[in-house]
């Protein structure tokens, strides 16, 4: 199964967000988009995709 797949971003004029996308066992993706408050990461919205593609980047390790 793959892993989990996490996008985090800083947005200019605001706190950093990121979302995750973790497989299920159906073969869909769960979806949720977090924003971090400061002190904790938020749960903002979540939702379940059909597919998840990474396009014209390079995937970097942290």
């Amino acid at each position: 199964m793959t892993d989990r797949i996490v996008v985090s971003r800083q947005p200019v004029d605001g706190l950093a967000r990121r979302d995750i996308y973790e497989p299920r066992d159906d073969g869909r993706w769960r979806y949720e988009e977090q924003r971090y408050n400061g002190c904790k990461w938020v749960h903002v919205g979540s939702d379940v995709v059909d597919d998840v593609a990474i396009e014209g980047a390079e995937v970097l390790q942290a």
